[in-house]
Order: C-alpha cells, then sequence, then structure tokens
C-alpha cells in the first residue's frame, strides 16, 4: 500500500484494537480502510493528569493541522523569517503563527506553577512570622522565670541547663504542632497528586526533614534570649527582684 494511505499506532490504540496481530490490519478512514504498518511505544501528548491515550498517526493531503520544526538554538529568529516567507508562497491568505513547544508545555502547567509561587510566598511569611512570635514569646517567658533563673545560677545550675529550662517548652510545642500538621499536610498533597495518573509518591523523609528544619529554627530563635539569660549575674538578677 501507499505510505499516505497507511497508519501507525501505538501500543495503547493496539490495547482498544485487541488483536496482537497488527499488522496490514485495517482501520475504516472516511471511505477507504488504511492498513497499519508500524507499532511505537507509548508517549505523552497531553498533559500528565491524564494517561496515554489510543492514537494513530497517518498522512493526509487535504487536511493539515501543524507544522514541526526542530531549530538550533542560535538560529530561532532567522528560521522563524525563513518559514513565514515560505509560509507565503502556498498560503498567502492564512496568516503565519509559529509557537514553541516549551511554551504550550508550559502553559499546560501554569496553574501548578502559579500555585506553588503563592505557596512558597505564603509559607516564608508564615516562618518569618512564626520566628518572630517565637522570639517574642521566649522574651516573655525569659521575664516570667527571671527569679526562678538567679535562684537555679546560685545553687550552681550551668548555661546548659538554664537553655535547657527555657527552650524545653517550647521544643515541646513544635513536636506537637508537626504531628498534628504532618497528617493534614500528607492529605492535601496526596488530594492534589491524586489530580494526576503519573504522580510522585510522598516520602516520609520530607516530613522528616521539615520537622527538623522547624526544630532547629524554632532553637535558633529562642536561642538567643536563653543564652542571654544563662549569661545574666544570679546576684544582680536575685537584688533587682
Amino acid at each position: 500500500a501507499n505510505d499516505r494511505n497507511t497508519f501507525i499506532i501505538n501500543k495503547a490504540m493496539l490495547e482498544v484494537l485487541k488483536d496482537k496481530q497488527w499488522e496490514n490490519q485495517p482501520i475504516q478512514w472516511g471511505s477507504q480502510p488504511r492498513p497499519i504498518i508500524g507499532l511505537v511505544d507509548d508517549f505523552h501528548f497531553a498533559d500528565l493528569r491524564q494517561s496515554v491515550r489510543p492514537l494513530f498517526i497517518g498522512f493526509s493531503d487535504s487536511f493539515l493541522g501543524y507544522i514541526a520544526v526542530r531549530v538550533k538554538p542560535g538560529d530561532v529568529m532567522s528560521t522563524i523569517r525563513a518559514l513565514d516567507e515560505t509560509w507565503r508562497l502556498f498560503e498567502p491568505e492564512r496568516p503565519f503563527i509559529p509557537f514553541f513547544l516549551n511554551d504550550e508545555l508550559n502553559q499546560i502547567y501554569k496553574a501548578e506553577k502559579n500555585m506553588g509561587a503563592v505557596v512558597s510566598t505564603f509559607s516564608g511569611l508564615a516562618i518569618v512570622i512564626a520566628c518572630l512570635g517565637l522570639f517574642g514569646l521566649a522574651t516573655y517567658t525569659v521575664n516570667l522565670k527571671v527569679k526562678e533563673i538567679g535562684i537555679r545560677k546560685v545553687l550552681g545550675a550551668a548555661v546548659h541547663d538554664i537553655v535547657g529550662l527555657i527552650t524545653k517548652d517550647f521544643v515541646v510545642l513544635v513536636v506537637v504542632a508537626n504531628v498534628i500538621a504532618w497528617p493534614l499536610a500528607w492529605y492535601a498533597m496526596d488530594k492534589w497528586l491524586g489530580s494526576f495518573v503519573y504522580r510522585t509518591d510522598i516520602g516520609w523523609w520530607i516530613f522528616a526533614l521539615v520537622g527538623t528544619l522547624t526544630l532547629i529554627a524554632a532553637l535558633l530563635t529562642t536561642g538567643f534570649q536563653s543564652l542571654k539569660a544563662a549569661s545574666m549575674n544570679p546576684t544582680e538578677i536575685i537584688k533587682e527582684e
């Protein structure tokens, strides 16, 4: 048969046909059946929210949608001008509208990228606000326990004892917050990833890493006030009290 009147199919289409002997099997196209002459592996021609769909590829003189051209990185504009001139020779009445495949693919996931930018921005703001809140709370805690700190130092408490006295409550708060947040975060991420047919798994190490980083941030934020309190002169503290 003439190659212009034939089809190439992907493996998803082969599953639809349910006939492993695909060679030269006809597919009805209009008034003329066309034989299958080739089989290709499945490849994505839509976004990852969809599974690979059955596909047959053929040639038509009367139904041409797009022309795909691979362009060298340094010759983009000159190639577009040459294509425009050639297009005008064959289709002077229709405008030449070029576009790049990368731009089309990026457009598919534009909503996800925008959401990622918004989430990152608000997450950063939330971290800054939380650290400021912890710093203020640590200052308030030190002021409440200043007499206790002075007595403990007189009785021989070391610097790490005072630091531990102040930071232990914050460590407990951070751990409790993580325990509450992890299931909620996992549920939200799982629901979002569920919209994709091909998705990644959510590893436990992500939550462990985030928990560790939040604990470090809390310790660094409260550590300044803790060390400041631990370095105070106990006699001055008791005298003021």
